[in-house]
């Protein structure tokens, strides 16, 4: 059995390395208990929380401190959510917020924001059969007349299922169209008609071919392109997760860029100014990626994780890559209350956290550290989707180790570089994204035929589910530790490398 001395010398050995832990503890497990409290009840828990931190030792003050403001910042968010919206004959003007969805044919589905009593809430409209072919060509931007019946959206008792995520993004009704009208207004932004030049150009270039739908799922996150049985085979193979745009792209992206234009400044003159141009550049190539994905909640929460831990990590500042890491979740939630319970967002900081430990054990070795990195990120995302999702695929686990970070690499670094050169419009720039889908269409070939050969994922037991996530959450505290022993390595390294060098200044 492990002694408590062992449990208490462990967590002050968290503690220092990373400070900000127990305070972000705190916070999660407030957020968590004040999803469940009626918001009468709310003060009260505050109230008495603040007298328990009076009476805690010190030790434990950060997490009851963090437990006050967690509780105290989703209180607050689930005051300001707006009154739900219900009634079987509602009629009211819209806004769509974001990119119509077409996943089955005769059916649209958007997001709109009511544009008349000024609440402006939002309400998620699908139509079906008749209202579909009226509002077939809505896009984003459109103000569009809907008639139809309203459910009300509530904050659920579960916060992982479908009403709990609706009810998070501040939807306040599911609207079942009955009748819609074409777009009354049309006035789409800049952003707007970049998306649709994207999907334009590589609809064009690539012939609406299969495998320049895959790059547009795979590097935008389109999906509507996709056809079921595309779908479907991600998802029976576990790798679904290559068409959800997550902090993992982002960072691909920025860290691409960053080595390129990096490698160009070593050739023209190094120097820490050609360094920090560099990381600009970078910086700004990651934002207009983002973007052009769709400044959603996602992908903004991606970006701002992801560059965040990237400029940690590049700029040779790795032994403080757990505090980061940290820091930059404990924003997310006091920014976006009870963003643990979104799947995307754990997504992201398991790949995140991946990368910079699969860094670490790497060390200078660019092939190891590729290794290193996708073994660690392919470990921290299985335990999240194994425990989230409860179903395993055994092909799944070699294609994510041996397919996921090239193919990711080919439609996130390489698509985008065709793309670009599409941009431009000289004889024969379409040539590099067509080779790119072609690959694509390869690539998704050859998975048809190993879906036959090993089978599709299966859902697990509760009892397979538990020892499949023990099993790597071991493998994760093994990275963990070996990643821990590289960085004292290092520590103790650069502690020896400026003793030899005081005396010579």
């Amino acid at each position: 059995m492990i002694s408590r001395s062992w449990w208490c010398r462990h967590i002050l050995s968290a503690r220092r390395s990373v400070p900000a832990l127990s305070f972000t503890v705190g916070v999660c497990c407030g957020q968590v208990l004040a999803w469940f409290l009626p918001s009468l009840l709310i003060n009260v828990v505050v109230v008495a929380s603040g007298l328990i931190w009076l009476l805690v030792g010190t030790c434990r003050r950060g997490v009851c401190l963090g437990g006050i403001v967690g509780i105290t910042v989703a209180g607050w968010g689930a005051s300001l959510h707006p009154p739900p919206i219900a009634g079987s004959d509602v009629q009211t003007l819209v806004s769509v917020e974001e990119s119509p969805r077409r996943r089955v044919p005769g059916e649209v589905v958007f997001i709109g924001r009511e544009l008349l009593g000024g609440e402006g809430r939002l309400i998620r409209c699908r139509a079906v059969d008749l209202p579909w072919r009226s509002l077939t060509s809505v896009e984003q931007g459109d103000i569009v007349w809907v008639r139809g019946a309203i459910t009300p959206v509530m904050r659920p008792v579960n916060p992982v299922s479908w009403d709990g995520w609706m009810w998070r993004r501040g939807v306040s009704g599911e609207m079942k169209v009955l009748f819609g009208t074409k777009a009354l207004a049309r006035s789409p932004s800049s952003l707007d008609r970049l998306r649709r030049w994207i999907i334009d150009s590589v609809t064009i270039a690539t012939k609406d071919s299969r495998g320049g739908a895959l790059f547009l799922s795979m590097a935008f996150g389109v999906r509507d392109v996709l056809s079921p049985p595309v779908e479907a085979l991600f998802t029976n193979l576990g790798l679904s997760h290559l068409l959800v745009v997550s902090g993992y792209q982002v960072s691909l992206v920025f860290g691409v860029v960053l080595s390129a234009l990096l490698g160009v400044g070593r050739a023209i003159r190094p120097s820490l100014g050609m360094r920090a141009i560099g990381i600009g550049a970078s910086l700004m190539c990651a934002t207009l990626y983002v973007l052009a994905i769709g400044s959603e909640m996602s992908s903004v929460r991606a970006l701002l994780a992801a560059l965040c831990l990237c400029i940690s990590l590049l700029m040779h500042r790795r032994h403080r890559f757990a505090q980061r890491l940290v820091v930059t979740f404990l924003c997310m939630n006091l920014v976006w209350p009870w963003a643990l319970f979104e799947i995307g967002v754990l997504l992201t900081f398991a790949a995140l956290a991946g990368i910079g430990i699969g860094s670490m054990i790497g060390g200078e070795g660019r092939w190891r550290s590729l290794v290193w990195v996708t073994v660690s990120v392919w470990t921290l995302t299985s335990v999240v989707t194994v425990v989230w999702n409860g179903s395993f695929s055994v092909s799944g686990v070699f294609l994510n180790l041996v397919l996921a970070a090239p193919w990711s690499v080919l439609n996130c670094a390489i698509g985008l570089g065709a793309l670009a050169l599409v941009y431009t419009g000289l004889p024969g720039c379409d040539l590099p994204l067509r080779v790119v889908a072609y690959i694509n269409e390869v690539i998704v070939s050859g998975l048809f035929g190993t879906q036959t050969l090993l089978g599709a994922s299966r859902d697990v037991s509760l009892v397979e589910r538990s020892v499949t996530a023990l099993v790597l959450l071991v493998g994760a505290a093994l990275l963990v530790t070996v990643a821990r022993g590289r960085e004292r390595a290092l520590s103790l390294r650069a502690m020896v490398s400026g003793r030899n060098e005081l005396p010579r200044s």
